[in-house]
């Protein structure tokens, strides 16, 4: 009796956990319209207000890749303040060090060779096959 009663609620389990994801699973593949170029426009601006309102805390982030994305939308938009915002970062990190290891990811006819001195605080992955037995 205890077995069944087990078996019977890990069913009961099972198969309302099937409808929350199928019901999950319709909802975001139905159809549905796509967003006006207004509704874009609106979240662009509203994206990069927002980057404009918190752009001291920002510019104190050295990671690349958000910069390499604000770059790129600044030139597919052509929107002037992305620009802006990238210049900043570029007189902040890249301008003044020639030789940084990710000048080439924002720059492409530009070359930087890799020295110790610029990859020294990155975190060691790799195992060496030495110290393997």
């Amino acid at each position: 009796m205890r077995v069944k009663k087990l078996w019977l609620s890990g069913l009961f389990f099972l198969l309302v956990s099937m409808g929350i994801y199928a019901g999950f699973l319709w909802r975001n593949n139905r159809s549905a319209e796509p967003a006006s170029k207004a509704e874009i426009r609106q979240s662009l601006n509203a994206g990069i207000g927002w980057l404009f309102r918190h752009k001291k805390e920002i510019l104190k982030v050295p990671n690349p890749m958000p910069w390499w994305m604000l770059q790129q939308s600044g030139v597919m938009t052509g929107d002037l303040r992305l620009k802006e915002l990238f210049s900043s970062y570029d007189a902040a990190y890249l301008a003044n060090n020639m030789n940084n290891i990710w000048r080439p990811l924002f720059y492409k006819n530009s070359w930087s060779p890799v020295r110790y001195e610029s990859i020294r605080q990155f975190p060691y992955y790799i195992i060496s096959i030495f110290s393997m037995p």
